[in-house]
């Protein structure tokens, strides 16, 4: 069912040139040779201005905590991503996401903001959360700030590499609008629906 309106969703947006938004989180970021051809053709795919490729709060704290060398290589595909820091302020814990003057609402969907969304989709994915070692509490910390901004913002597709961890059918099923493909899932529905289009 999802993927008939996933479909007519990107054709819908082809149709009306508007830019189909997609939110990458940092597993999708200097992979083995197939994915990085698809993150090629979908970044051909923004320069076109089909697609608006965004990462998130999250990206730059797993880019700061990198090694040299792994920083170095990801410098220019993590550098090449759109809007890193949203246009509107709201502060989720000590994360602040965006810039809000003092006294101002933060941002908001659906009438819920964004320490709603974090404990929804971290209740769904993590209900362990503080059974795990310091350092999967944070590698957990980080995925759901990921899809937490991607659903705040309202943005089309959400791609990861890690499609079990983030426990997709489970959100889903919570979250009826939520998308999450692998990069080459969401490559290979790009390109049907726009040969469809003709």
């Amino acid at each position: 069912m999802q993927s008939q309106w996933l479909f007519q969703h990107v054709r819908d947006k082809l149709a009306n040139r508007q830019k189909i938004t997609v939110t990458t989180d940092y597993s999708c970021l200097d992979k083995g040779e197939r994915e990085q051809q698809d993150m090629a053709t979908l970044r051909r795919w923004h320069d076109e201005g089909l697609i608006e490729l965004q990462g998130t709060e999250a990206m730059i704290e797993e880019f700061e905590r990198a090694s040299p060398g792994v920083k170095a290589r990801l410098e220019q595909q993590y550098l090449g991503l759109e809007k890193l820091i949203p246009e509107f302020g709201t502060v989720l814990g000590s994360w602040r996401l965006g810039y809000g003057r003092l006294g101002e609402v933060g941002t908001l969907r659906d009438g819920k903001d964004a320490l709603y969304y974090y404990s929804e989709f971290q209740e769904l994915m993590f209900a362990n959360f503080g059974h795990v070692s310091s350092e999967q509490r944070v590698s957990n910390f980080m995925d759901v700030m990921h899809i937490s901004i991607h659903y705040l913002f309202a943005r089309d597709i959400f791609l990861t590499k890690n499609f079990r961890h983030f426990k997709a059918d489970k959100l889903r099923r919570k979250f009826s609008d939520l998308v999450i493909l692998t990069p080459k899932q969401f490559v290979d529905v790009l390109e049907n629906a726009t040969i469809s289009r003709g």
